[in-house]
Parts: structure tokens; C-alpha cells; sequence
């Protein structure tokens, strides 16, 4: 009779299943489901962040701030020049 470690296992009909090869398989079970709880996850949080974060930045902006200057109280920036020569000397001269 051999000395050792006495095997751990779970007894079946078609022999004793080591516990290590139990967990090996319950870890694999359990990266399955945590990949899949994972992505619904990740979607809820990228909704929520739309929604609480991005869409009422986009209304404050919307309704506040004119950085394009396209409303009808904004001034035209046009700026004034004094008339150009026809001649080809005074096209030349523009800067």
C-alpha cells in the first residue's frame, strides 16, 4: 500500500471525480455566465451615463451657449478694409 495524500473526490457510479477537476470546471462554468453579466452590465452603465450625464450637458449647451455665434443678437465680426486697386501693381501689394 502506497503512502501519500489521500484522494479527495466526489464518488459516482463510474468512479470518484477529483474536487480539483470540479473547480476547474465550475471556474470555467463561472467565467461563461460572469462574461455574459458582464456585457449587460457594461450596457446598463453606458445608459445611464447617456442619459444622467451627456443628454442634460447637451440641453444646458443647447440653450445657452451660442459658440458658433449663430443667433440673431449676435454681431457680424466682418472686418473693415479699405478698397483695393484694380491695377496689377496693387494686387501685388496686398498683404
Amino acid at each position: 500500500m502506497a503512502h501519500g495524500a489521500p484522494k479527495i473526490g466526489i464518488s459516482s457510479k463510474g468512479g470518484t471525480i477529483p474536487v480539483s477537476q470540479i473547480l476547474r470546471t465550475a471556474w470555467e462554468r463561472f467565467q461563461i455566465i460572469g462574461q455574459a453579466n458582464g456585457d449587460y452590465i457594461a450596457r446598463f452603465v453606458t445608459f445611464v451615463m447617456y442619459f444622467s450625464v451627456l443628454i442634460p450637458f447637451a440641453l444646458i449647451t443647447r440653450f445657452l451657449v451660442d459658440p458658433l455665434e449663430v443667433r440673431k443678437s449676435a454681431q457680424p465680426h466682418w472686418r473693415k478694409r479699405k478698397p483695393v486697386g484694380e491695377s496689377l501693381e496693387d494686387a501685388r501689394s496686398q498683404s
